[in-house]
């Protein structure tokens, strides 16, 4: 059955470029009618065949600078009421007809509606939909949704968000990819979806953004160098003032180590601080506060000096920090680099000599391309 749908973009910059994108949409096989409009910055195309809005979505995106503002979204509603198989058919068919969504299967069964749709569907008008059918009432409703992530260093501490979030109330399925900093999950309400919101920002430096994350290196190399240059001149400035006053060399000790400490070790501390608060304690940077305080008690209750201790335990800490994260971003990078020399679309000459452009997944044997 031919569907139609409406897809939103952005960057779509003349008339001229909307006109040709509507030829190279018309191209890929399984498109019936399209019309882009660049008064409205809208695609509407006409498709003899579902598995074609991937080939569609994928043609626009490979188009100059144009993007596609709309995601795929799963819906997935708990019902009540339907009471026979035929029911469900129809209930199926009336939602499959309606604009924007992908597909649609009601499990009599079960009693469950599941749903892949356009992020622009409009959802109250589905649901008004489902509620009016018959005796048909929604019980509960999941939808999925991901995000992008910055502060997430290592596998391990993707795997123990993964698990938090999938304990919350209100959620399931929670993933976490760790290469391409995304998280993932399906959230019952909105009061659900705010709660994990909250515990992913909470999770050590983790945030939510909108952008691809920047990288934290650069202030975490500016605070090494200054951390660094406090302790050699401190170091060198001690061993100098030894010769001629043990008092003075102590007090250039302390001070000099001491602001070494802080700017290189407050980061550290903050993460410390944050993590016990949300019930995370015992890590890496508990333990590196702990001995680095420990060896300021000794200096301050007792005649040793254990202040260059401190300060040289904190810095070694954060350049070995940095250049993991150095080792992580460049690994990540080179994984990037690997999956985008991936073909996402291929040219297929048919039969009567014209060209398709589709996915290299629907590509047979004898094919030409």
């Amino acid at each position: 059955m031919a569907k139609t749908f409406i897809i939103d973009l952005e960057n779509l910059d003349c008339a001229d470029c909307a006109l040709e994108l509507t030829d190279v949409i018309k191209r890929i096989k399984g498109v019936i009618d399209c019309d882009v409009s660049f008064i409205t910055q809208t695609v509407q195309v006409k498709l003899d065949n579902i598995a074609t809005l991937d080939d569609v979505i994928e043609g626009i995106e490979h188009f100059e600078d144009v993007q596609v503002k709309n995601q795929k979204k799963h819906l997935s509603y708990q019902i009540i009421g339907l009471d026979c198989v035929n029911c469900a058919k129809e209930l199926e068919e009336i939602i499959d007809g309606m604009e924007n969504v992908i597909s649609v299967k009601v499990l009599f069964v079960s009693q469950k509606i599941e749903i892949d749709c356009l992020s622009n569907c409009d959802i109250a008008k589905l649901e008004c939909v489902i509620n009016s059918f018959e005796e048909v009432r929604i019980v509960e409703k999941f939808s999925h949704i991901s995000y992008l992530i910055s502060g997430l260093d290592c596998a391990n501490c993707a795997l123990e968000l993964e698990e938090i979030i999938n304990k919350e109330p209100g959620i399931k399925n929670c993933t976490v990819d760790f290469i391409n900093k995304r998280i993932a999950f399906d959230y019952l309400n909105q009061q659900s979806l705010q709660n994990a919101k909250d515990l992913i920002n909470s999770f050590e430096d983790v945030k939510i953004v909108d952008n691809r994350p920047k990288r934290k290196q650069s202030l975490s190399l500016w605070l090494i160098i200054i951390s660094s240059i406090a302790f050699i001149i401190t170091l060198i400035s001690s061993l100098i003032v030894s010769h001629y006053s043990e008092e003075a060399q102590e007090w250039i000790s302390i001070i000099g180590f001491a602001i070494s400490y802080v700017v290189v070790g407050w980061p550290v501390i903050i993460k410390t601080v944050k993590n016990i608060k949300n019930g995370r304690i015992f890590d890496e940077n508990f333990l590196m506060t702990i001995a680095s305080i420990g060896a300021i008690v000794i200096t301050v209750f007792t005649a040793d000096n254990e202040m260059l201790e401190a300060a040289a335990v904190m810095l070694l800490y954060q350049i070995g920090e940095f250049l993991q994260a150095k080792a992580v971003g460049s690994s990540r990078k080179t994984i990037e680099n690997l999956v985008e020399l991936k073909n996402v679309m291929a040219n297929k000459v048919l039969e009567d000599g014209s060209v398709a452009v589709v996915s290299p997944e629907s590509l047979a044997v004898d094919d030409v391309i």
